[in-house]
């Protein structure tokens, strides 16, 4: 049974300085302890470290970029992203439509713990998500990637897919395996 962490890139604004896409991505490890010693261990290799003890794929250095996908290449991973182009997609709320394809994928799979990146602190907005993996039967809990480093992992692959969208920038999206995009 598979254990995955999620986390997302882009925004859900639909204004101009909105971002074209939206992503949700899902890194999944037969056990997260694996993806937060990964994130540990790259920390602790960071020649200056930032307060927070936090890795964010958006401010890390191409060094650090690449010890993560070494790190990564040489485990059993799978990532399942759902990609929404916002121009093309009429939803309101972009996240919770996300979490929806992704509940439905991993109802399919043999799936024993979903980690949800907390980014609303609305109690009503995280109640109506968890609802949706447990209409599903998926167990779900939410985190900060702060508390939770397998979190970091997560942001670094929704990166990586967010800029291959965005900016056309495919040099680490062309480096994930083992990637399941849904539309």
């Amino acid at each position: 049974m598979k254990q995955f962490c999620v986390d997302e890139s882009g925004d859900t604004g639909h204004t101009s300085k909105s971002s074209k896409y939206f992503v949700l991505c899902a890194v999944g490890v037969d056990n997260l302890d694996i993806l937060r010693k990964v994130a540990r261990d790259v920390h602790r290799s960071k020649y200056k470290k930032k307060k927070g003890n936090t890795l964010h794929a958006y401010k890390e250095n191409e060094i650090i970029k690449n010890k993560i996908v070494t790190k990564m290449s040489k485990l059993d991973v799978e990532c399942v992203a759902c990609v929404l182009e916002k121009r093309s997609n009429g939803v309101e709320d972009l996240y919770l439509k996300a979490t929806n394809i992704l509940a439905d994928y991993f109802a399919n799979k043999d799936v024993e713990l979903v980690i949800v990146s907390r980014k609303d602190n609305r109690k009503s907005y995280s109640e109506k998500i968890m609802k949706v993996y447990d209409s599903r039967e998926i167990k779900a809990s939410f985190s900060d990637p702060a508390k939770d480093k397998s979190l970091q992992i997560a942001d670094f692959y929704s990166w990586s897919i967010f800029v291959n969208f965005e900016k056309l920038d495919n040099n680490y999206f062309s480096k994930l395996e083992n990637l399941t995009l849904l539309h």
